[in-house]
């Protein structure tokens, strides 16, 4: 069920009417109402949601990933493509991501588990993901992503990860890729990595 939205986001967080984010505070809300969610907020974990700006997060100095652990996995879906005046379609391009890694997981999102996973048409300039701590899972888009059945009326049959672009910065960790840490029955199109890999 989608949450109780009350003025929180634009949009109803359905596949026809997604939330909206704009900015580095939408992100920091979604982050918390996934990974500490009040009574009545657990429909925000699995809810649509469309990145509509680019936003830059140096002003966050350690990130927490979005689906901070398996109990509050995030298992919906973001499209981060959107029109600009005449320019046309863009993708949303996430600037500075800082994680340090102090969880098991390091990324925008930390862990992504559903069936109707689909994360899309986003950029990522300047990652700093790891550092010292080295996660054991990371990846700019997220540190472990697996396709999870969750209900009968399920709408894939596999998380999809789709128009992704890892520009510049560095991601280190146990288990570590650009993209993404860990990928279980996941399938990745058009995505392309220019960070810097450190496993440990």
């Amino acid at each position: 069920a989608v949450a109780s939205n009350q003025g929180v986001f634009q949009g109803e967080g359905t596949q026809g009417d997604p939330y909206i984010l704009r900015s580095a505070d939408d992100l920091v809300m979604l982050a918390g109402k996934v990974n500490n969610p009040k009574p009545g907020e657990e429909g925000y974990a699995s809810a649509f949601y469309k990145l509509t700006s680019d936003v830059d997060l140096s002003g966050i100095a350690d990130w927490e990933p979005i689906g901070k652990d398996k109990q509050h996995a995030f298992s919906g879906s973001l499209d981060g493509s959107f029109v600009a005046g005449g320019s046309g379609e863009q993708h949303a391009t996430i600037r500075n991501l800082s994680c340090s890694g102090s969880l098991d997981v390091a990324g925008l999102f930390g862990y992504v588990a559903g069936d109707k996973v689909s994360l899309k048409n986003l950029k990522f300039e300047n990652v700093n993901i790891g550092g010292e701590a080295r996660p054991y899972f990371a990846g700019a888009l997220a540190g472990s992503i697996e396709w999870k059945k969750l209900s009968s009326n399920m709408i894939t049959n596999s998380c999809a990860i789709e128009g992704v672009e890892v520009l510049s910065g560095s991601i280190s960790g146990a288990r570590v890729g650009g993209i993404v840490g860990e990928a279980k029955g996941t399938s990745a199109y058009m995505c392309s990595n220019f960070a810097d890999i450190k496993g440990m």
